[in-house]
């Protein structure tokens, strides 16, 4: 896994556990309300969220285990580690959730019955009988006015509407607030005490005797009002007092019910309050474990992904790609592991190019043997036709013409089959050095096709090459190269068939190089014949020399280059070519 994609996996999961607490809390805050009053619009909403979230959490762990298995059945590298890892990762998961679970469970449960003890309902109804008894109390304390004798005195006296009776009826009722007196027409004729409570003319004498039904100012302010006419004269006076309950008495009434009624209900659904809460800590316990989960496959990916990487490069080495490395970033603990391995594998590239060169004197040694015998096979029918044109010259001069003709055309044909031996030894032995050079692939390509487009039978298909792939190279050592393969491909069709031409770019180590394909639909090589290909002077064919493979393979190794091949009998053949974009020093 790549450090952008670790990144990527990483805030996805970071954001799912985000947006787990979102839903946790905006669930857990309509609990209450909805328990009590019913399930809302937004309730019903935030539930099918909830169950999305964890479907969807759900698919993602199977998706993963899924892979995991597959992985597994197709014994992919570091699958088994894999598979540990993500056990164990799950095993501590659940082990440290389930004391906490218990431990959750444990004081929810408490938490419950201490929200449930019947101490609280008495408290409640204490409460809200101390305010009913206030009220009730207080509603006889105004009432008694009109009875208490005293209070009647001062109230019928010629100086009702003055301070000292004022301060009279204060003495009689200290939680008096407000006195005023209007004439029987509504003028006001005196008012003392809060002025805020005072009243319109006007709806004093609309107000019904005795205790009048009680108002709330804004403020939370309650007032009572109690209304006496004095006498009997059509023009009698008017006397108010207002009196106030304690400041937002209403308010905190109300609240007492309502709390009141709602622990009521709570408390007649208290088992299906239990399995929600539960409930809602599961919700929030399941999908948490289900993202470790998810976060313990990508933990298992980048603790193996050194790991793999070194068992796939010890693979390729096995299979001879001495090019192969280990990118490895320079914090990673197994940094100078990869080193080391890259070391190693620098070394035995080092040593296999060596025993290549030694291999190579060998094979030249090879060379001059078998070229002293190609040259041998020629050289004794001329020399024997030789012989006999001297022996026909000496002994029958008359008939020494009959013999002439074929005896010079004997030594001209096996003359010629000597000089075309030399020239392509020459050739192979001679190729002039590389003179590297900026070079379009795909204008080569087209030239080296140009003399084959129209073989019998032979169709030559070339993969779109981009015209910015220029390579540094010798252009005409590379043409001889698809020449050359070009050649071998269609000798090896005899009955004809197809030949492809495609170019990729690859990077091994820190080298990028353009990977070229030539495949055809051949003969195929056997496997006894695979290790000989390019050993100079092999060949299956009657008329081949064996020199085509090794000027391709001479060409490729002087532009530091790499070539091999895949084949299999009976389907057809595949070389590869990797060539370094960059000059080789």
């Amino acid at each position: 896994m790549r450090k952008d994609t670790f990144q990527a996996t990483f805030l996805g999961l970071l954001f799912m556990y985000l947006a787990l607490i979102v839903l946790v809390l905006l669930f857990s805050t309509r609990l209450i309300p909805d328990l009590s009053q019913g399930y809302t619009t937004q309730g019903w909403i935030l539930l099918l969220l909830a169950l999305f979230f964890l479907l969807f959490l759900l698919g993602m762990v199977g998706l993963n285990i899924l892979r995991l298995l597959r992985d597994r059945h197709s014994r992919k590298p570091g699958v088994r580690f894999k598979v540990r890892l993500v056990g164990f990762f799950i095993l501590i998961s659940a082990v440290s959730s389930i004391p906490q679970g218990v431990l959750s469970v444990s004081f929810l449960n408490s938490a419950v019955n201490t929200i449930f003890h019947p101490s609280l309902r008495e408290a409640l109804e204490g409460g809200l009988s101390i305010a009913i008894t206030y009220y009730d109390e207080k509603i006889e304390h105004i009432r008694s006015i009109g009875r208490n004798r005293f209070a009647q005195q001062v109230l019928e006296r010629p100086d009702r509407g003055t301070s000292r009776a004022w301060n009279d009826l204060r003495s009689l009722y200290p939680d008096l607030s407000a006195y005023q007196v209007f004439s029987g027409r509504g003028v006001p004729l005196f008012f003392a005490g809060n002025t805020a409570l005072s009243l319109e003319g006007q709806a004093a004498l609309s107000s019904p005797e005795g205790l009048s039904p009680r108002e709330t100012k804004s403020g939370g302010v309650t007032i009572l009002r109690f209304k006496q006419v004095i006498g009997t004269d059509p023009n009698r006076p008017i006397v108010i007092l207002s009196f106030t309950l304690p400041e937002s008495f209403d308010r905190n009434a109300e609240r007492i019910t309502t709390t009141l009624n709602t622990f009521t209900q709570l408390e007649q659904h208290r088992t299906r309050f239990n399995a929600t809460v539960i409930i809602v800590y599961s919700f929030f316990a399941f999908p948490l474990l289900l993202l470790s989960i998810l976060v313990s496959f990508l933990l298992s990916d980048e603790i193996i992904r050194p790991i793999v990487n070194i068992e796939e490069a010890t693979r390729r080495v096995a299979e001879g790609d001495f090019s192969y490395r280990i990118l490895s970033r320079s914090r990673d603990d197994l940094f100078h592991l990869a080193e080391s391995f890259n070391r190693m594998v620098t070394e035995l590239e080092k040593s296999r190019r060596t025993l290549v060169q030694t291999e190579k004197v060998t094979a030249w040694q090879e060379i001059a043997q078998q070229l002293a015998h190609e040259i041998k096979n020629p050289l004794t029918p001329i020399k024997l036709s030789a012989e006999r044109l001297l022996k026909k010259y000496q002994e029958d001069r008359e008939h020494f013409d009959r013999i002439l003709q074929s005896s010079v055309e004997t030594i001209l044909k096996e003359t010629h089959s000597l000089d075309k031996l030399l020239r392509e030894f020459k050739d192979f032995s001679r190729l002039p050095t590389p003179v590297m050079r900026p070079v379009p692939l795909k204008q080569i390509v087209e030239e080296a096709i140009q003399g084959y487009k129209y073989t019998p039978r032979i169709r030559i298909t070339v993969d779109p090459i981009p015209d910015s792939l220029i390579l540094m190279a010798d252009a005409d050592q590379i043409r001889q190269m698809f020449t050359n393969l070009l050649t071998n491909s269609i000798e090896a069709m005899p009955e004809g068939g197809d030949i492809r031409i495609r170019a990729d770019l690859v990077k091994k180590g820190n080298t990028r190089y353009c990977r070229i394909l030539v495949s055809d639909t051949g003969v195929g090589i056997s496997e006894e014949y695979k290790n000989l290909v390019f050993n100079p002077y092999f060949t299956t064919k009657a008329q081949g020399t064996g020199l085509g493979l090794s000027i391709v393979e001479r060409i490729i190794f002087d532009h530091k280059g790499q070539i091999w091949f895949e084949s299999e009998q009976g389907k057809g053949t595949t070389f590869f070519i990797d060539l370094p974009l960059e000059s080789g020093e």
